[in-house]
C-alpha cells in the first residue's frame, strides 16, 4: 500500500501524525481527519479542562498558550485549514499568529523540550477526534 495513493496531498507531518495515531490503537480504523473548528475546540478544551472563551481569549498563560498552539496546529497541519481561516475562528488573530504557533509547535517537538512533550503527549493520549469506528 502506497502512502501517497492511500492519503494524497497530504503532507510529511500529517501522515507521521496519523501513524503514530493509527499505531496507538489497534482496535480503531484512522479516519482522515474532516472535523470543524468548532470540534477541535471542543476537544482540545475538554482534555485540557480550558473554557472556550480562555481558549480563544488573550490571556498568555502557559497553561493557556499551550493548548492555543496545539489547537492551531493540530487545526491546520492535521485538518488542512488555512491559517487565515483558523485566525478569525481565533478571536480575530491575524495568519502570523497561527504562522507563529504552528512553527513553535514545530521546533518544540523537533527539539523535545520537556515541558510541551508533557502537554502534547497528554493530548495525544487522551484526545477521541481523530478517530472513528469503522463503517459497517
Amino acid at each position: 500500500m502506497q502512502v501517497s495513493k492511500q492519503f494524497p496531498g497530504a503532507s510529511i507531518d500529517s501522515l507521521v501524525y496519523m501513524g503514530y495515531l493509527l499505531k496507538k490503537s489497534k482496535d480503531l480504523s484512522l479516519h482522515v481527519p474532516d472535523f470543524t473548528l468548532e470540534e477541535i475546540l471542543y476537544d482540545v478544551c475538554d482534555i485540557f479542562k480550558l473554557e472556550k472563551e480562555q481558549l480563544m481569549g488573550h490571556q498568555r498563560l502557559r497553561e493557556i498558550c499551550i493548548p492555543r498552539m496545539i489547537f492551531s496546529y493540530i487545526a491546520c497541519k492535521i485538518c488542512k485549514y488555512g491559517v487565515s481561516q483558523v485566525g478569525r475562528f481565533l478571536s480575530e488573530r491575524d495568519h502570523t499568529t497561527i504562522i507563529h504557533h504552528r512553527r513553535t509547535v514545530v521546533n518544540l517537538l523537533d527539539n523535545k523540550q520537556e515541558e510541551f512533550m508533557r502537554y502534547w503527549n497528554f493530548y495525544l493520549k487522551e484526545t477521541k477526534v481523530y478517530f472513528s469506528k469503522p463503517k459497517a
